[in-house]
């Protein structure tokens, strides 16, 4: 077993290798066991990655005329890049700072309880008809009634932890780390080099001791991609709208009291109250663990559904064929765009750091 929660990896000296075989990943004791429990099958020979630099890799056939590759010779630890082997010769960069790396993404894998299997926790949501909208919100809210059959859906966001395992499954390359960047919020928004779900504030930022939060800086892609891997599917628009409001018309998952940062309990994790702004008066001043605030559950039981971070939806953004519809408003965002009904599109190939996912299934 290896470390709790927050509790920091232990440094990983350059001259331990990566066992090639899958027989270890990294030659550091209990470490070593979280690693390779993570991975669904051994590493094959022509995927080693990294040997002591003094010794020299058993054969140069495996990385002749690469200049670069990746951790497990796959595209998926988009930030643990280093040069190995090459036509001229083993080439050290970093070495002690990409195995570290490893170890770092094997310990947000399973240093919470959410790091487990995708469809553990959802919630079956029964088919009904309600008033899908605002009358008082902007012009695509216009009221209409609206039939949901019956559907599941996860009672989380999705997590660091839980995407962590899912790419170290399926070897998973997101958009923002084959673009080399993603959008930030700062006050406006900007791209930022560097920026993957790994480093979602840009090159130098990271997820370590996140791995109970949402999992951000993902595009519809990735998460389409992460729902299939377990059977599952985005919500539809009218699915998440319902799930989150229920058929009495209520503006917030809640009811229909707007949140406050000067009163408790919190409801939400939101932004400051004039728009717009990233504020800590509800405990985080960016993403929260998910299901941290109870007292903001909709109907049937689904938590963070306004604010933390908006949620890619299966549903084209109406009159914007090349855009898909997000909800639920994030930490940055005012109380007008934690309402129920808020309507906001994307690119499905865009990546944000206030914007992540949640799964949803047939019943």
């Amino acid at each position: 077993m290896g470390p709790g929660a927050g509790e920091e990896p232990p440094e990983v000296p350059y001259d331990r290798f990566i066992d090639r075989f899958g027989r270890r990943v990294i030659d550091m004791g209990q470490v070593q066991t979280w690693v390779t429990f993570r991975r669904s099958a051994p590493i094959a020979p022509q995927q080693f990655v990294m040997w002591p630099s003094s010794v020299p890799p058993p054969s140069v056939e495996y990385g002749r005329n690469q200049n670069r590759f990746n951790l497990f010779n796959r595209p998926s630890y988009e930030d643990l890049e280093f040069k190995a082997w090459g036509t001229d010769g083993l080439v050290e960069q970093s070495m002690r700072q990409a195995a570290r790396a490893l170890v770092l993404a094997a310990f947000v894998a399973v240093a919470s309880g959410t790091a487990g299997a995708a469809n553990d926790d959802l919630l079956t949501v029964p088919t009904g008809v309600f008033v899908m909208g605002d009358p008082q919100g902007d012009a695509n809210e216009a009221p209409r009634e609206t039939r949901v059959g019956a559907f599941r859906i996860m009672r989380h966001e999705v997590t660091n932890g839980q995407y962590a395992v899912f790419v170290a499954a399926t070897g998973h390359r997101t958009d923002a780390g084959k673009a080399g960047a993603g959008f930030v919020w700062d006050g406006r928004w900007r791209k930022a080099a560097g920026a993957h779900w790994q480093a979602p504030s840009g090159a130098g930022s990271t997820i370590e001791g996140l791995a109970d939060h949402p999992v951000v800086q993902v595009s519809a892609r990735d998460a389409e991609a992460y729902c299939a891997h377990y059977g599952l599917r985005l919500p539809t628009e009218a699915e998440w709208e319902y799930a989150a409001r229920g058929s009495d018309g209520r503006r917030f998952p809640w009811g229909n009291a707007s949140p406050r940062q000067d009163a408790g309990p919190a409801r939400a994790n939101f932004g400051t109250v004039a728009c717009c702004a990233p504020s800590a008066a509800d405990g985080h001043l960016k993403t929260a663990p998910v299901g941290s605030y109870p007292d903001g559950a909709s109907p049937f039981g689904v938590l963070d559904m306004a604010g933390n971070v908006w949620e890619w939806t299966a549903t084209t953004f109406p009159g914007r064929p090349d855009e898909r519809a997000i909800r639920g408003g994030g930490w940055g965002n005012d109380p007008y765009c934690l309402r129920v009904s808020y309507r906001h599109g994307n690119p499905p190939h865009f990546s944000l750091d206030m914007v992540g996912f949640r799964c949803a299934a047939d019943p």
